[in-house]
């Protein structure tokens, strides 16, 4: 319970922080595909950073979480990308797979709605899953780092 009142009491920022990253990672990803892993990369422990600080900051105050997750990833720069681009080849998998799978599968059904339902199922149901694998995976990242 002390974990989620620290955490909610940090929402707002986190809430902010959260899409500054977004328009980071989207303006890599619109520069072409390797700007945004690198971006991803480099400020994927943002988050992490502002739940470990200590000291409560104005909401708008994110750039020392984004410095300080671009400190960390440098001294592990290719890890941390190939993490980064295995996580983001992981769920473009996914996301593949579960589009042809639910077109498969949906060819069952006669009704439209049925066959899109089927699709749509299949695709959060692995999405949900292969992402919470993906966060599991970089927070056990986050937590070596730190200790090296």
């Amino acid at each position: 319970s002390e974990i989620y009142a620290r955490l909610w009491s940090r929402f707002p920022q986190l809430l902010f922080l959260t899409i500054i990253t977004g328009v980071i990672f989207l303006m890599g990803f619109a520069a072409l595909i390797i700007p945004g892993l690198i971006f991803m990369a480099l400020y994927c422990f943002a988050q992490f950073q502002l739940y470990q600080d200590p000291k409560m900051r104005p909401f708008w105050d994110v750039s020392l979480y984004l410095s300080r997750s671009s400190i960390l990833v440098r001294k592990h720069k290719f890890m941390t990308i190939a993490i980064i681009a295995t996580t983001f080849g992981i769920e473009m998998l996914s996301y593949l797979g579960s589009a042809s799978l639910g077109s498969y599968l949906g060819g069952i059904f006669a009704d439209d709605f049925a066959r899109e339902s089927v699709s749509l199922l299949l695709e959060v149901s692995l999405a949900m899953a292969l992402g919470a694998l993906c966060s599991t995976w970089l927070a056990v990242y986050f937590l070596t780092l730190e200790k090296t």
